[in-house]
């Protein structure tokens, strides 16, 4: 069965931002066309959900789901690996195979967006199947060219933030393109990786650091929730409905239009 419903962010890494609203658990978000605060009961998250966003038609009219199973590889070690980060015993994890994965699921995030599908999409020039498919495949080689070029950083995973976290549709966080050598991205409401490169020109692979955090890394996470709302083009996901309505008045649709008018596609 070709993957209709298609996650841009998957719902083991949400699930990690459930609230409650009265008796019922779920997911507190606000829906950037509208700048309404609203709340999703359970754990399906379909405000992130877009049908068939990464499974194109081919010429042949048939759908082409190579890239949803791709992703769906490497989120199972973004499940296990932000999962172990929330709890921290992420020290403890040490199957290197399932950690390439999460770090490849994790830089994946960073343009797999529904919203950064369709601009590709858009700029692409042409109104066929070949536009979608031309989207499809510069997520494949821009993650591939990221995950290269991360591949000998260092990072460090932080729990128990003093400061909650919230997460977009754009979770991984890379201000390379800005000129700043780090990446971010919450695995969790407390807890957060931290990219950076490694000052040893010989090395050959990446590392992994895990700690708790302190009150000195309250800035960082400051950082991570402000670029994480200018960033963000379709929805915001915090861990109660109060933390939302803090942001609301930086996330008004007005506001999102405008910072949506600045953007631009960059094909690998």
């Amino acid at each position: 069965m070709v993957k209709r419903r298609n996650h841009e962010v998957p719902k083991g890494l949400l699930k990690s931002w459930l609230g409650r609203e009265g008796s019922k658990d779920g997911l507190h978000y606000i829906d950037l066309s509208t700048g309404a605060l609203c709340f999703e009961e359970g754990r399906e998250a379909s405000f992130a959900i877009t049908d068939y966003i990464y499974v194109p038609k081919r010429l042949n009219g048939e759908r082409d789901d190579a890239l949803e199973d791709w992703f769906a590889v490497d989120e199972n070690g973004l499940a296990v690996f932000s999962q172990r980060a929330a709890a921290g015993t992420l020290a403890s994890f040490t199957n290197e195979k399932l950690i390439n994965q999460a770090i490849r699921a994790c830089i994946a995030l960073g343009n797999r967006s529904a919203y950064s599908m369709f601009m590709a999409i858009t700029a692409s020039g042409t109104a066929d199947n070949s536009a979608h498919e031309f989207a499809v495949a510069n997520i494949l080689r821009s993650t591939g060219q990221k995950f290269k070029a991360f591949s000998t950083w260092e990072f460090l995973v932080l729990y128990n933030l003093p400061v909650p976290l919230l997460i977009s549709e754009r979770p991984f966080l890379d201000f390379t393109p800005r000129g700043h050598d780090m990446v971010l991205m919450a695995l969790g409401p407390r807890s957060l990786m931290i990219g950076t490169p490694c000052d040893d020109p010989s090395r050959r692979q990446m590392s992994l650091r895990v700690g708790p955090a302190g009150p000195e890394h309250k800035r960082i996470a400051r950082i991570h929730n402000r670029m994480s709302a200018e960033m963000a083009r379709q929805w915001v996901v915090a861990s109660s409905r109060s933390e939302l309505a803090a942001l609301a008045d930086e996330l008004t649709p007005e506001k999102v239009l405008a910072r949506r008018q600045t953007d631009r596609v960059i094909f690998s």
